[in-house]
């Protein structure tokens, strides 16, 4: 299997698009996040987009090193600490990241503001660490190669 360099580049641009829209949210207080529907839209869809470029990035990453693809996020999360793509302090900080990226997407009415508030105030760095332990492995992986 090849690795779709320019497919990995395209969800690492919209990660940190998540990064830099997340960043100018996290400004915001809870009092104004929870009275303004525009801002919880805004953050609740680019936290979505954040854990699933990461999911896919990391998912990419495992089914070409590791001939290990995952089909649930939680797993994908998971492997990547596992097999040392990303740190384990990292997934373990994050193994609820999937679920809560489900709760977005499916459970949205009874989404509780706060929560997502709280989730939004470490995000931006969190998407970083991972977006830093892709771009390490990778490098590391193309010296191996050569």
């Amino acid at each position: 299997m090849t690795l779709n360099l320019e497919s990995i580049e395209e969800k690492m641009k919209k990660l940190f698009e998540a990064i830099g829209v997340l960043e100018q949210e996290k400004k915001i207080n809870l009092k104004t996040f929870k009275e303004e529907l525009v801002h919880q839209g805004a953050v609740c869809y680019y936290l979505v987009v954040g854990i699933e470029a990461i999911a896919d990035i990391g998912n990419h990453i495992l089914a070409r090193y590791f001939q290990k693809p995952e089909k649930e996020y939680e797993q994908i999360i998971k492997m990547l600490g596992e097999r040392g793509v990303i740190s384990k302090n990292i997934t373990k900080r994050n193994e609820g990241m999937a679920k809560f990226r489900n709760l977005l997407i499916h459970l949205y009415a009874k989404v509780d503001h706060k929560l997502v508030y709280n989730y939004l105030q470490k995000a931006p760095d969190e998407f970083r660490e991972y977006a830093k332990g892709f771009y390490l492995f990778l490098e590391k992986t193309k010296k191996e190669i050569k």
